[in-house]
């Protein structure tokens, strides 16, 4: 088994940090106000990008852990 170095985290900014939460909260608005308008194949779709996003934010804490 061939080992591999794994690639350095670029470090995050706060501000970064900051506007990550921020997509976050505007999806999830989003996405309580697309439930309550009855449009799943939207709902869906915001689920998804509500994911996606979740994952950004773990890999952030990881990069804001990295520091400078």
């Amino acid at each position: 088994m061939v080992l591999r170095h794994r690639r350095r985290l670029r470090p995050a900014t706060p501000d970064q940090q900051s506007q990550l939460h921020a997509a976050l909260t505007a999806l999830q608005t989003a996405r309580d106000k697309i439930r309550g308008a009855d449009c799943p194949n939207t709902l869906k779709k915001i689920r998804r990008a509500l994911k996606s996003a979740e994952g950004a934010e773990r890999h952030m804490r990881r990069r804001v852990a990295a520091g400078p």
